[in-house]
């Protein structure tokens, strides 16, 4: 599988659309994809502008290596790529469309290069605030090849109907998630 994990979960996804911008959490149904759940993540947009991981493929976390279901993204990762991962999130939330990127995973097999394709996707309940998103998550094993050649060869493929992005700090620099000011009145 890979490649056409990610294609085939946005073709699911843009099935679902039904002439709005964005399905909601209620049209996505695991039964209908079981194949793909290995692959498959969905997060929780916070109010707080956070995101939550609310269910976590078997391979996702195997890759990770550390369970995720149930924590925060800054729970689980730290630095550049937290900060990378965040910019991610908040451009799906922000632009509400589909978000393809590939980068350099730091999980559990240090020992080769590592890499990692996914595609994020935004949920919404009322068709206008994003409060979910349904993501795949792909990963390749380079053992043989060297970072840059991996890399290279990992951008040689791509998706026409994905916006492609690498993990750059000019990547991650996207704006904060500002919630709207609570209006109510004591």
């Amino acid at each position: 599988m890979g490649e056409e994990v990610l294609s085939e979960i946005h073709g699911y996804w843009s099935r679902h659309l039904r002439g709005r911008r964005m399905p909601a959490r209620a049209d996505i149904d695991p039964a209908d994809i079981p194949h793909l759940l290995p692959y498959l993540m969905l997060t929780d947009v916070l109010e707080s502008g956070h995101y939550r991981y609310r269910l976590v493929g078997t391979e996702v976390e195997r890759s990770f290596g550390a369970p995720m279901t149930g924590r925060t993204l800054e729970e689980l990762m730290f630095g550049d790529y937290l900060v990378y991962m965040t910019g991610l999130y908040h451009r799906a939330v922000f632009e509400k469309r589909p978000i393809f990127s590939t980068s350099r995973y730091g999980g559990v097999d240090r020992d080769c290069p590592l890499f990692t394709k996914r595609v994020m996707m935004p949920l919404s309940n009322d068709g206008e605030r994003v409060d979910m998103l349904l993501s795949a998550q792909v990963f390749l094993r380079m053992s043989a090849l060297d970072d840059r050649t991996a890399h290279m060869l990992l951008h040689s493929v791509g998706h026409s109907s994905f916006e492609e992005t690498g993990y750059t700090t000019k990547e991650a620099e996207m704006p904060v998630l500002e919630m709207p000011a609570d209006t109510t009145s004591d």
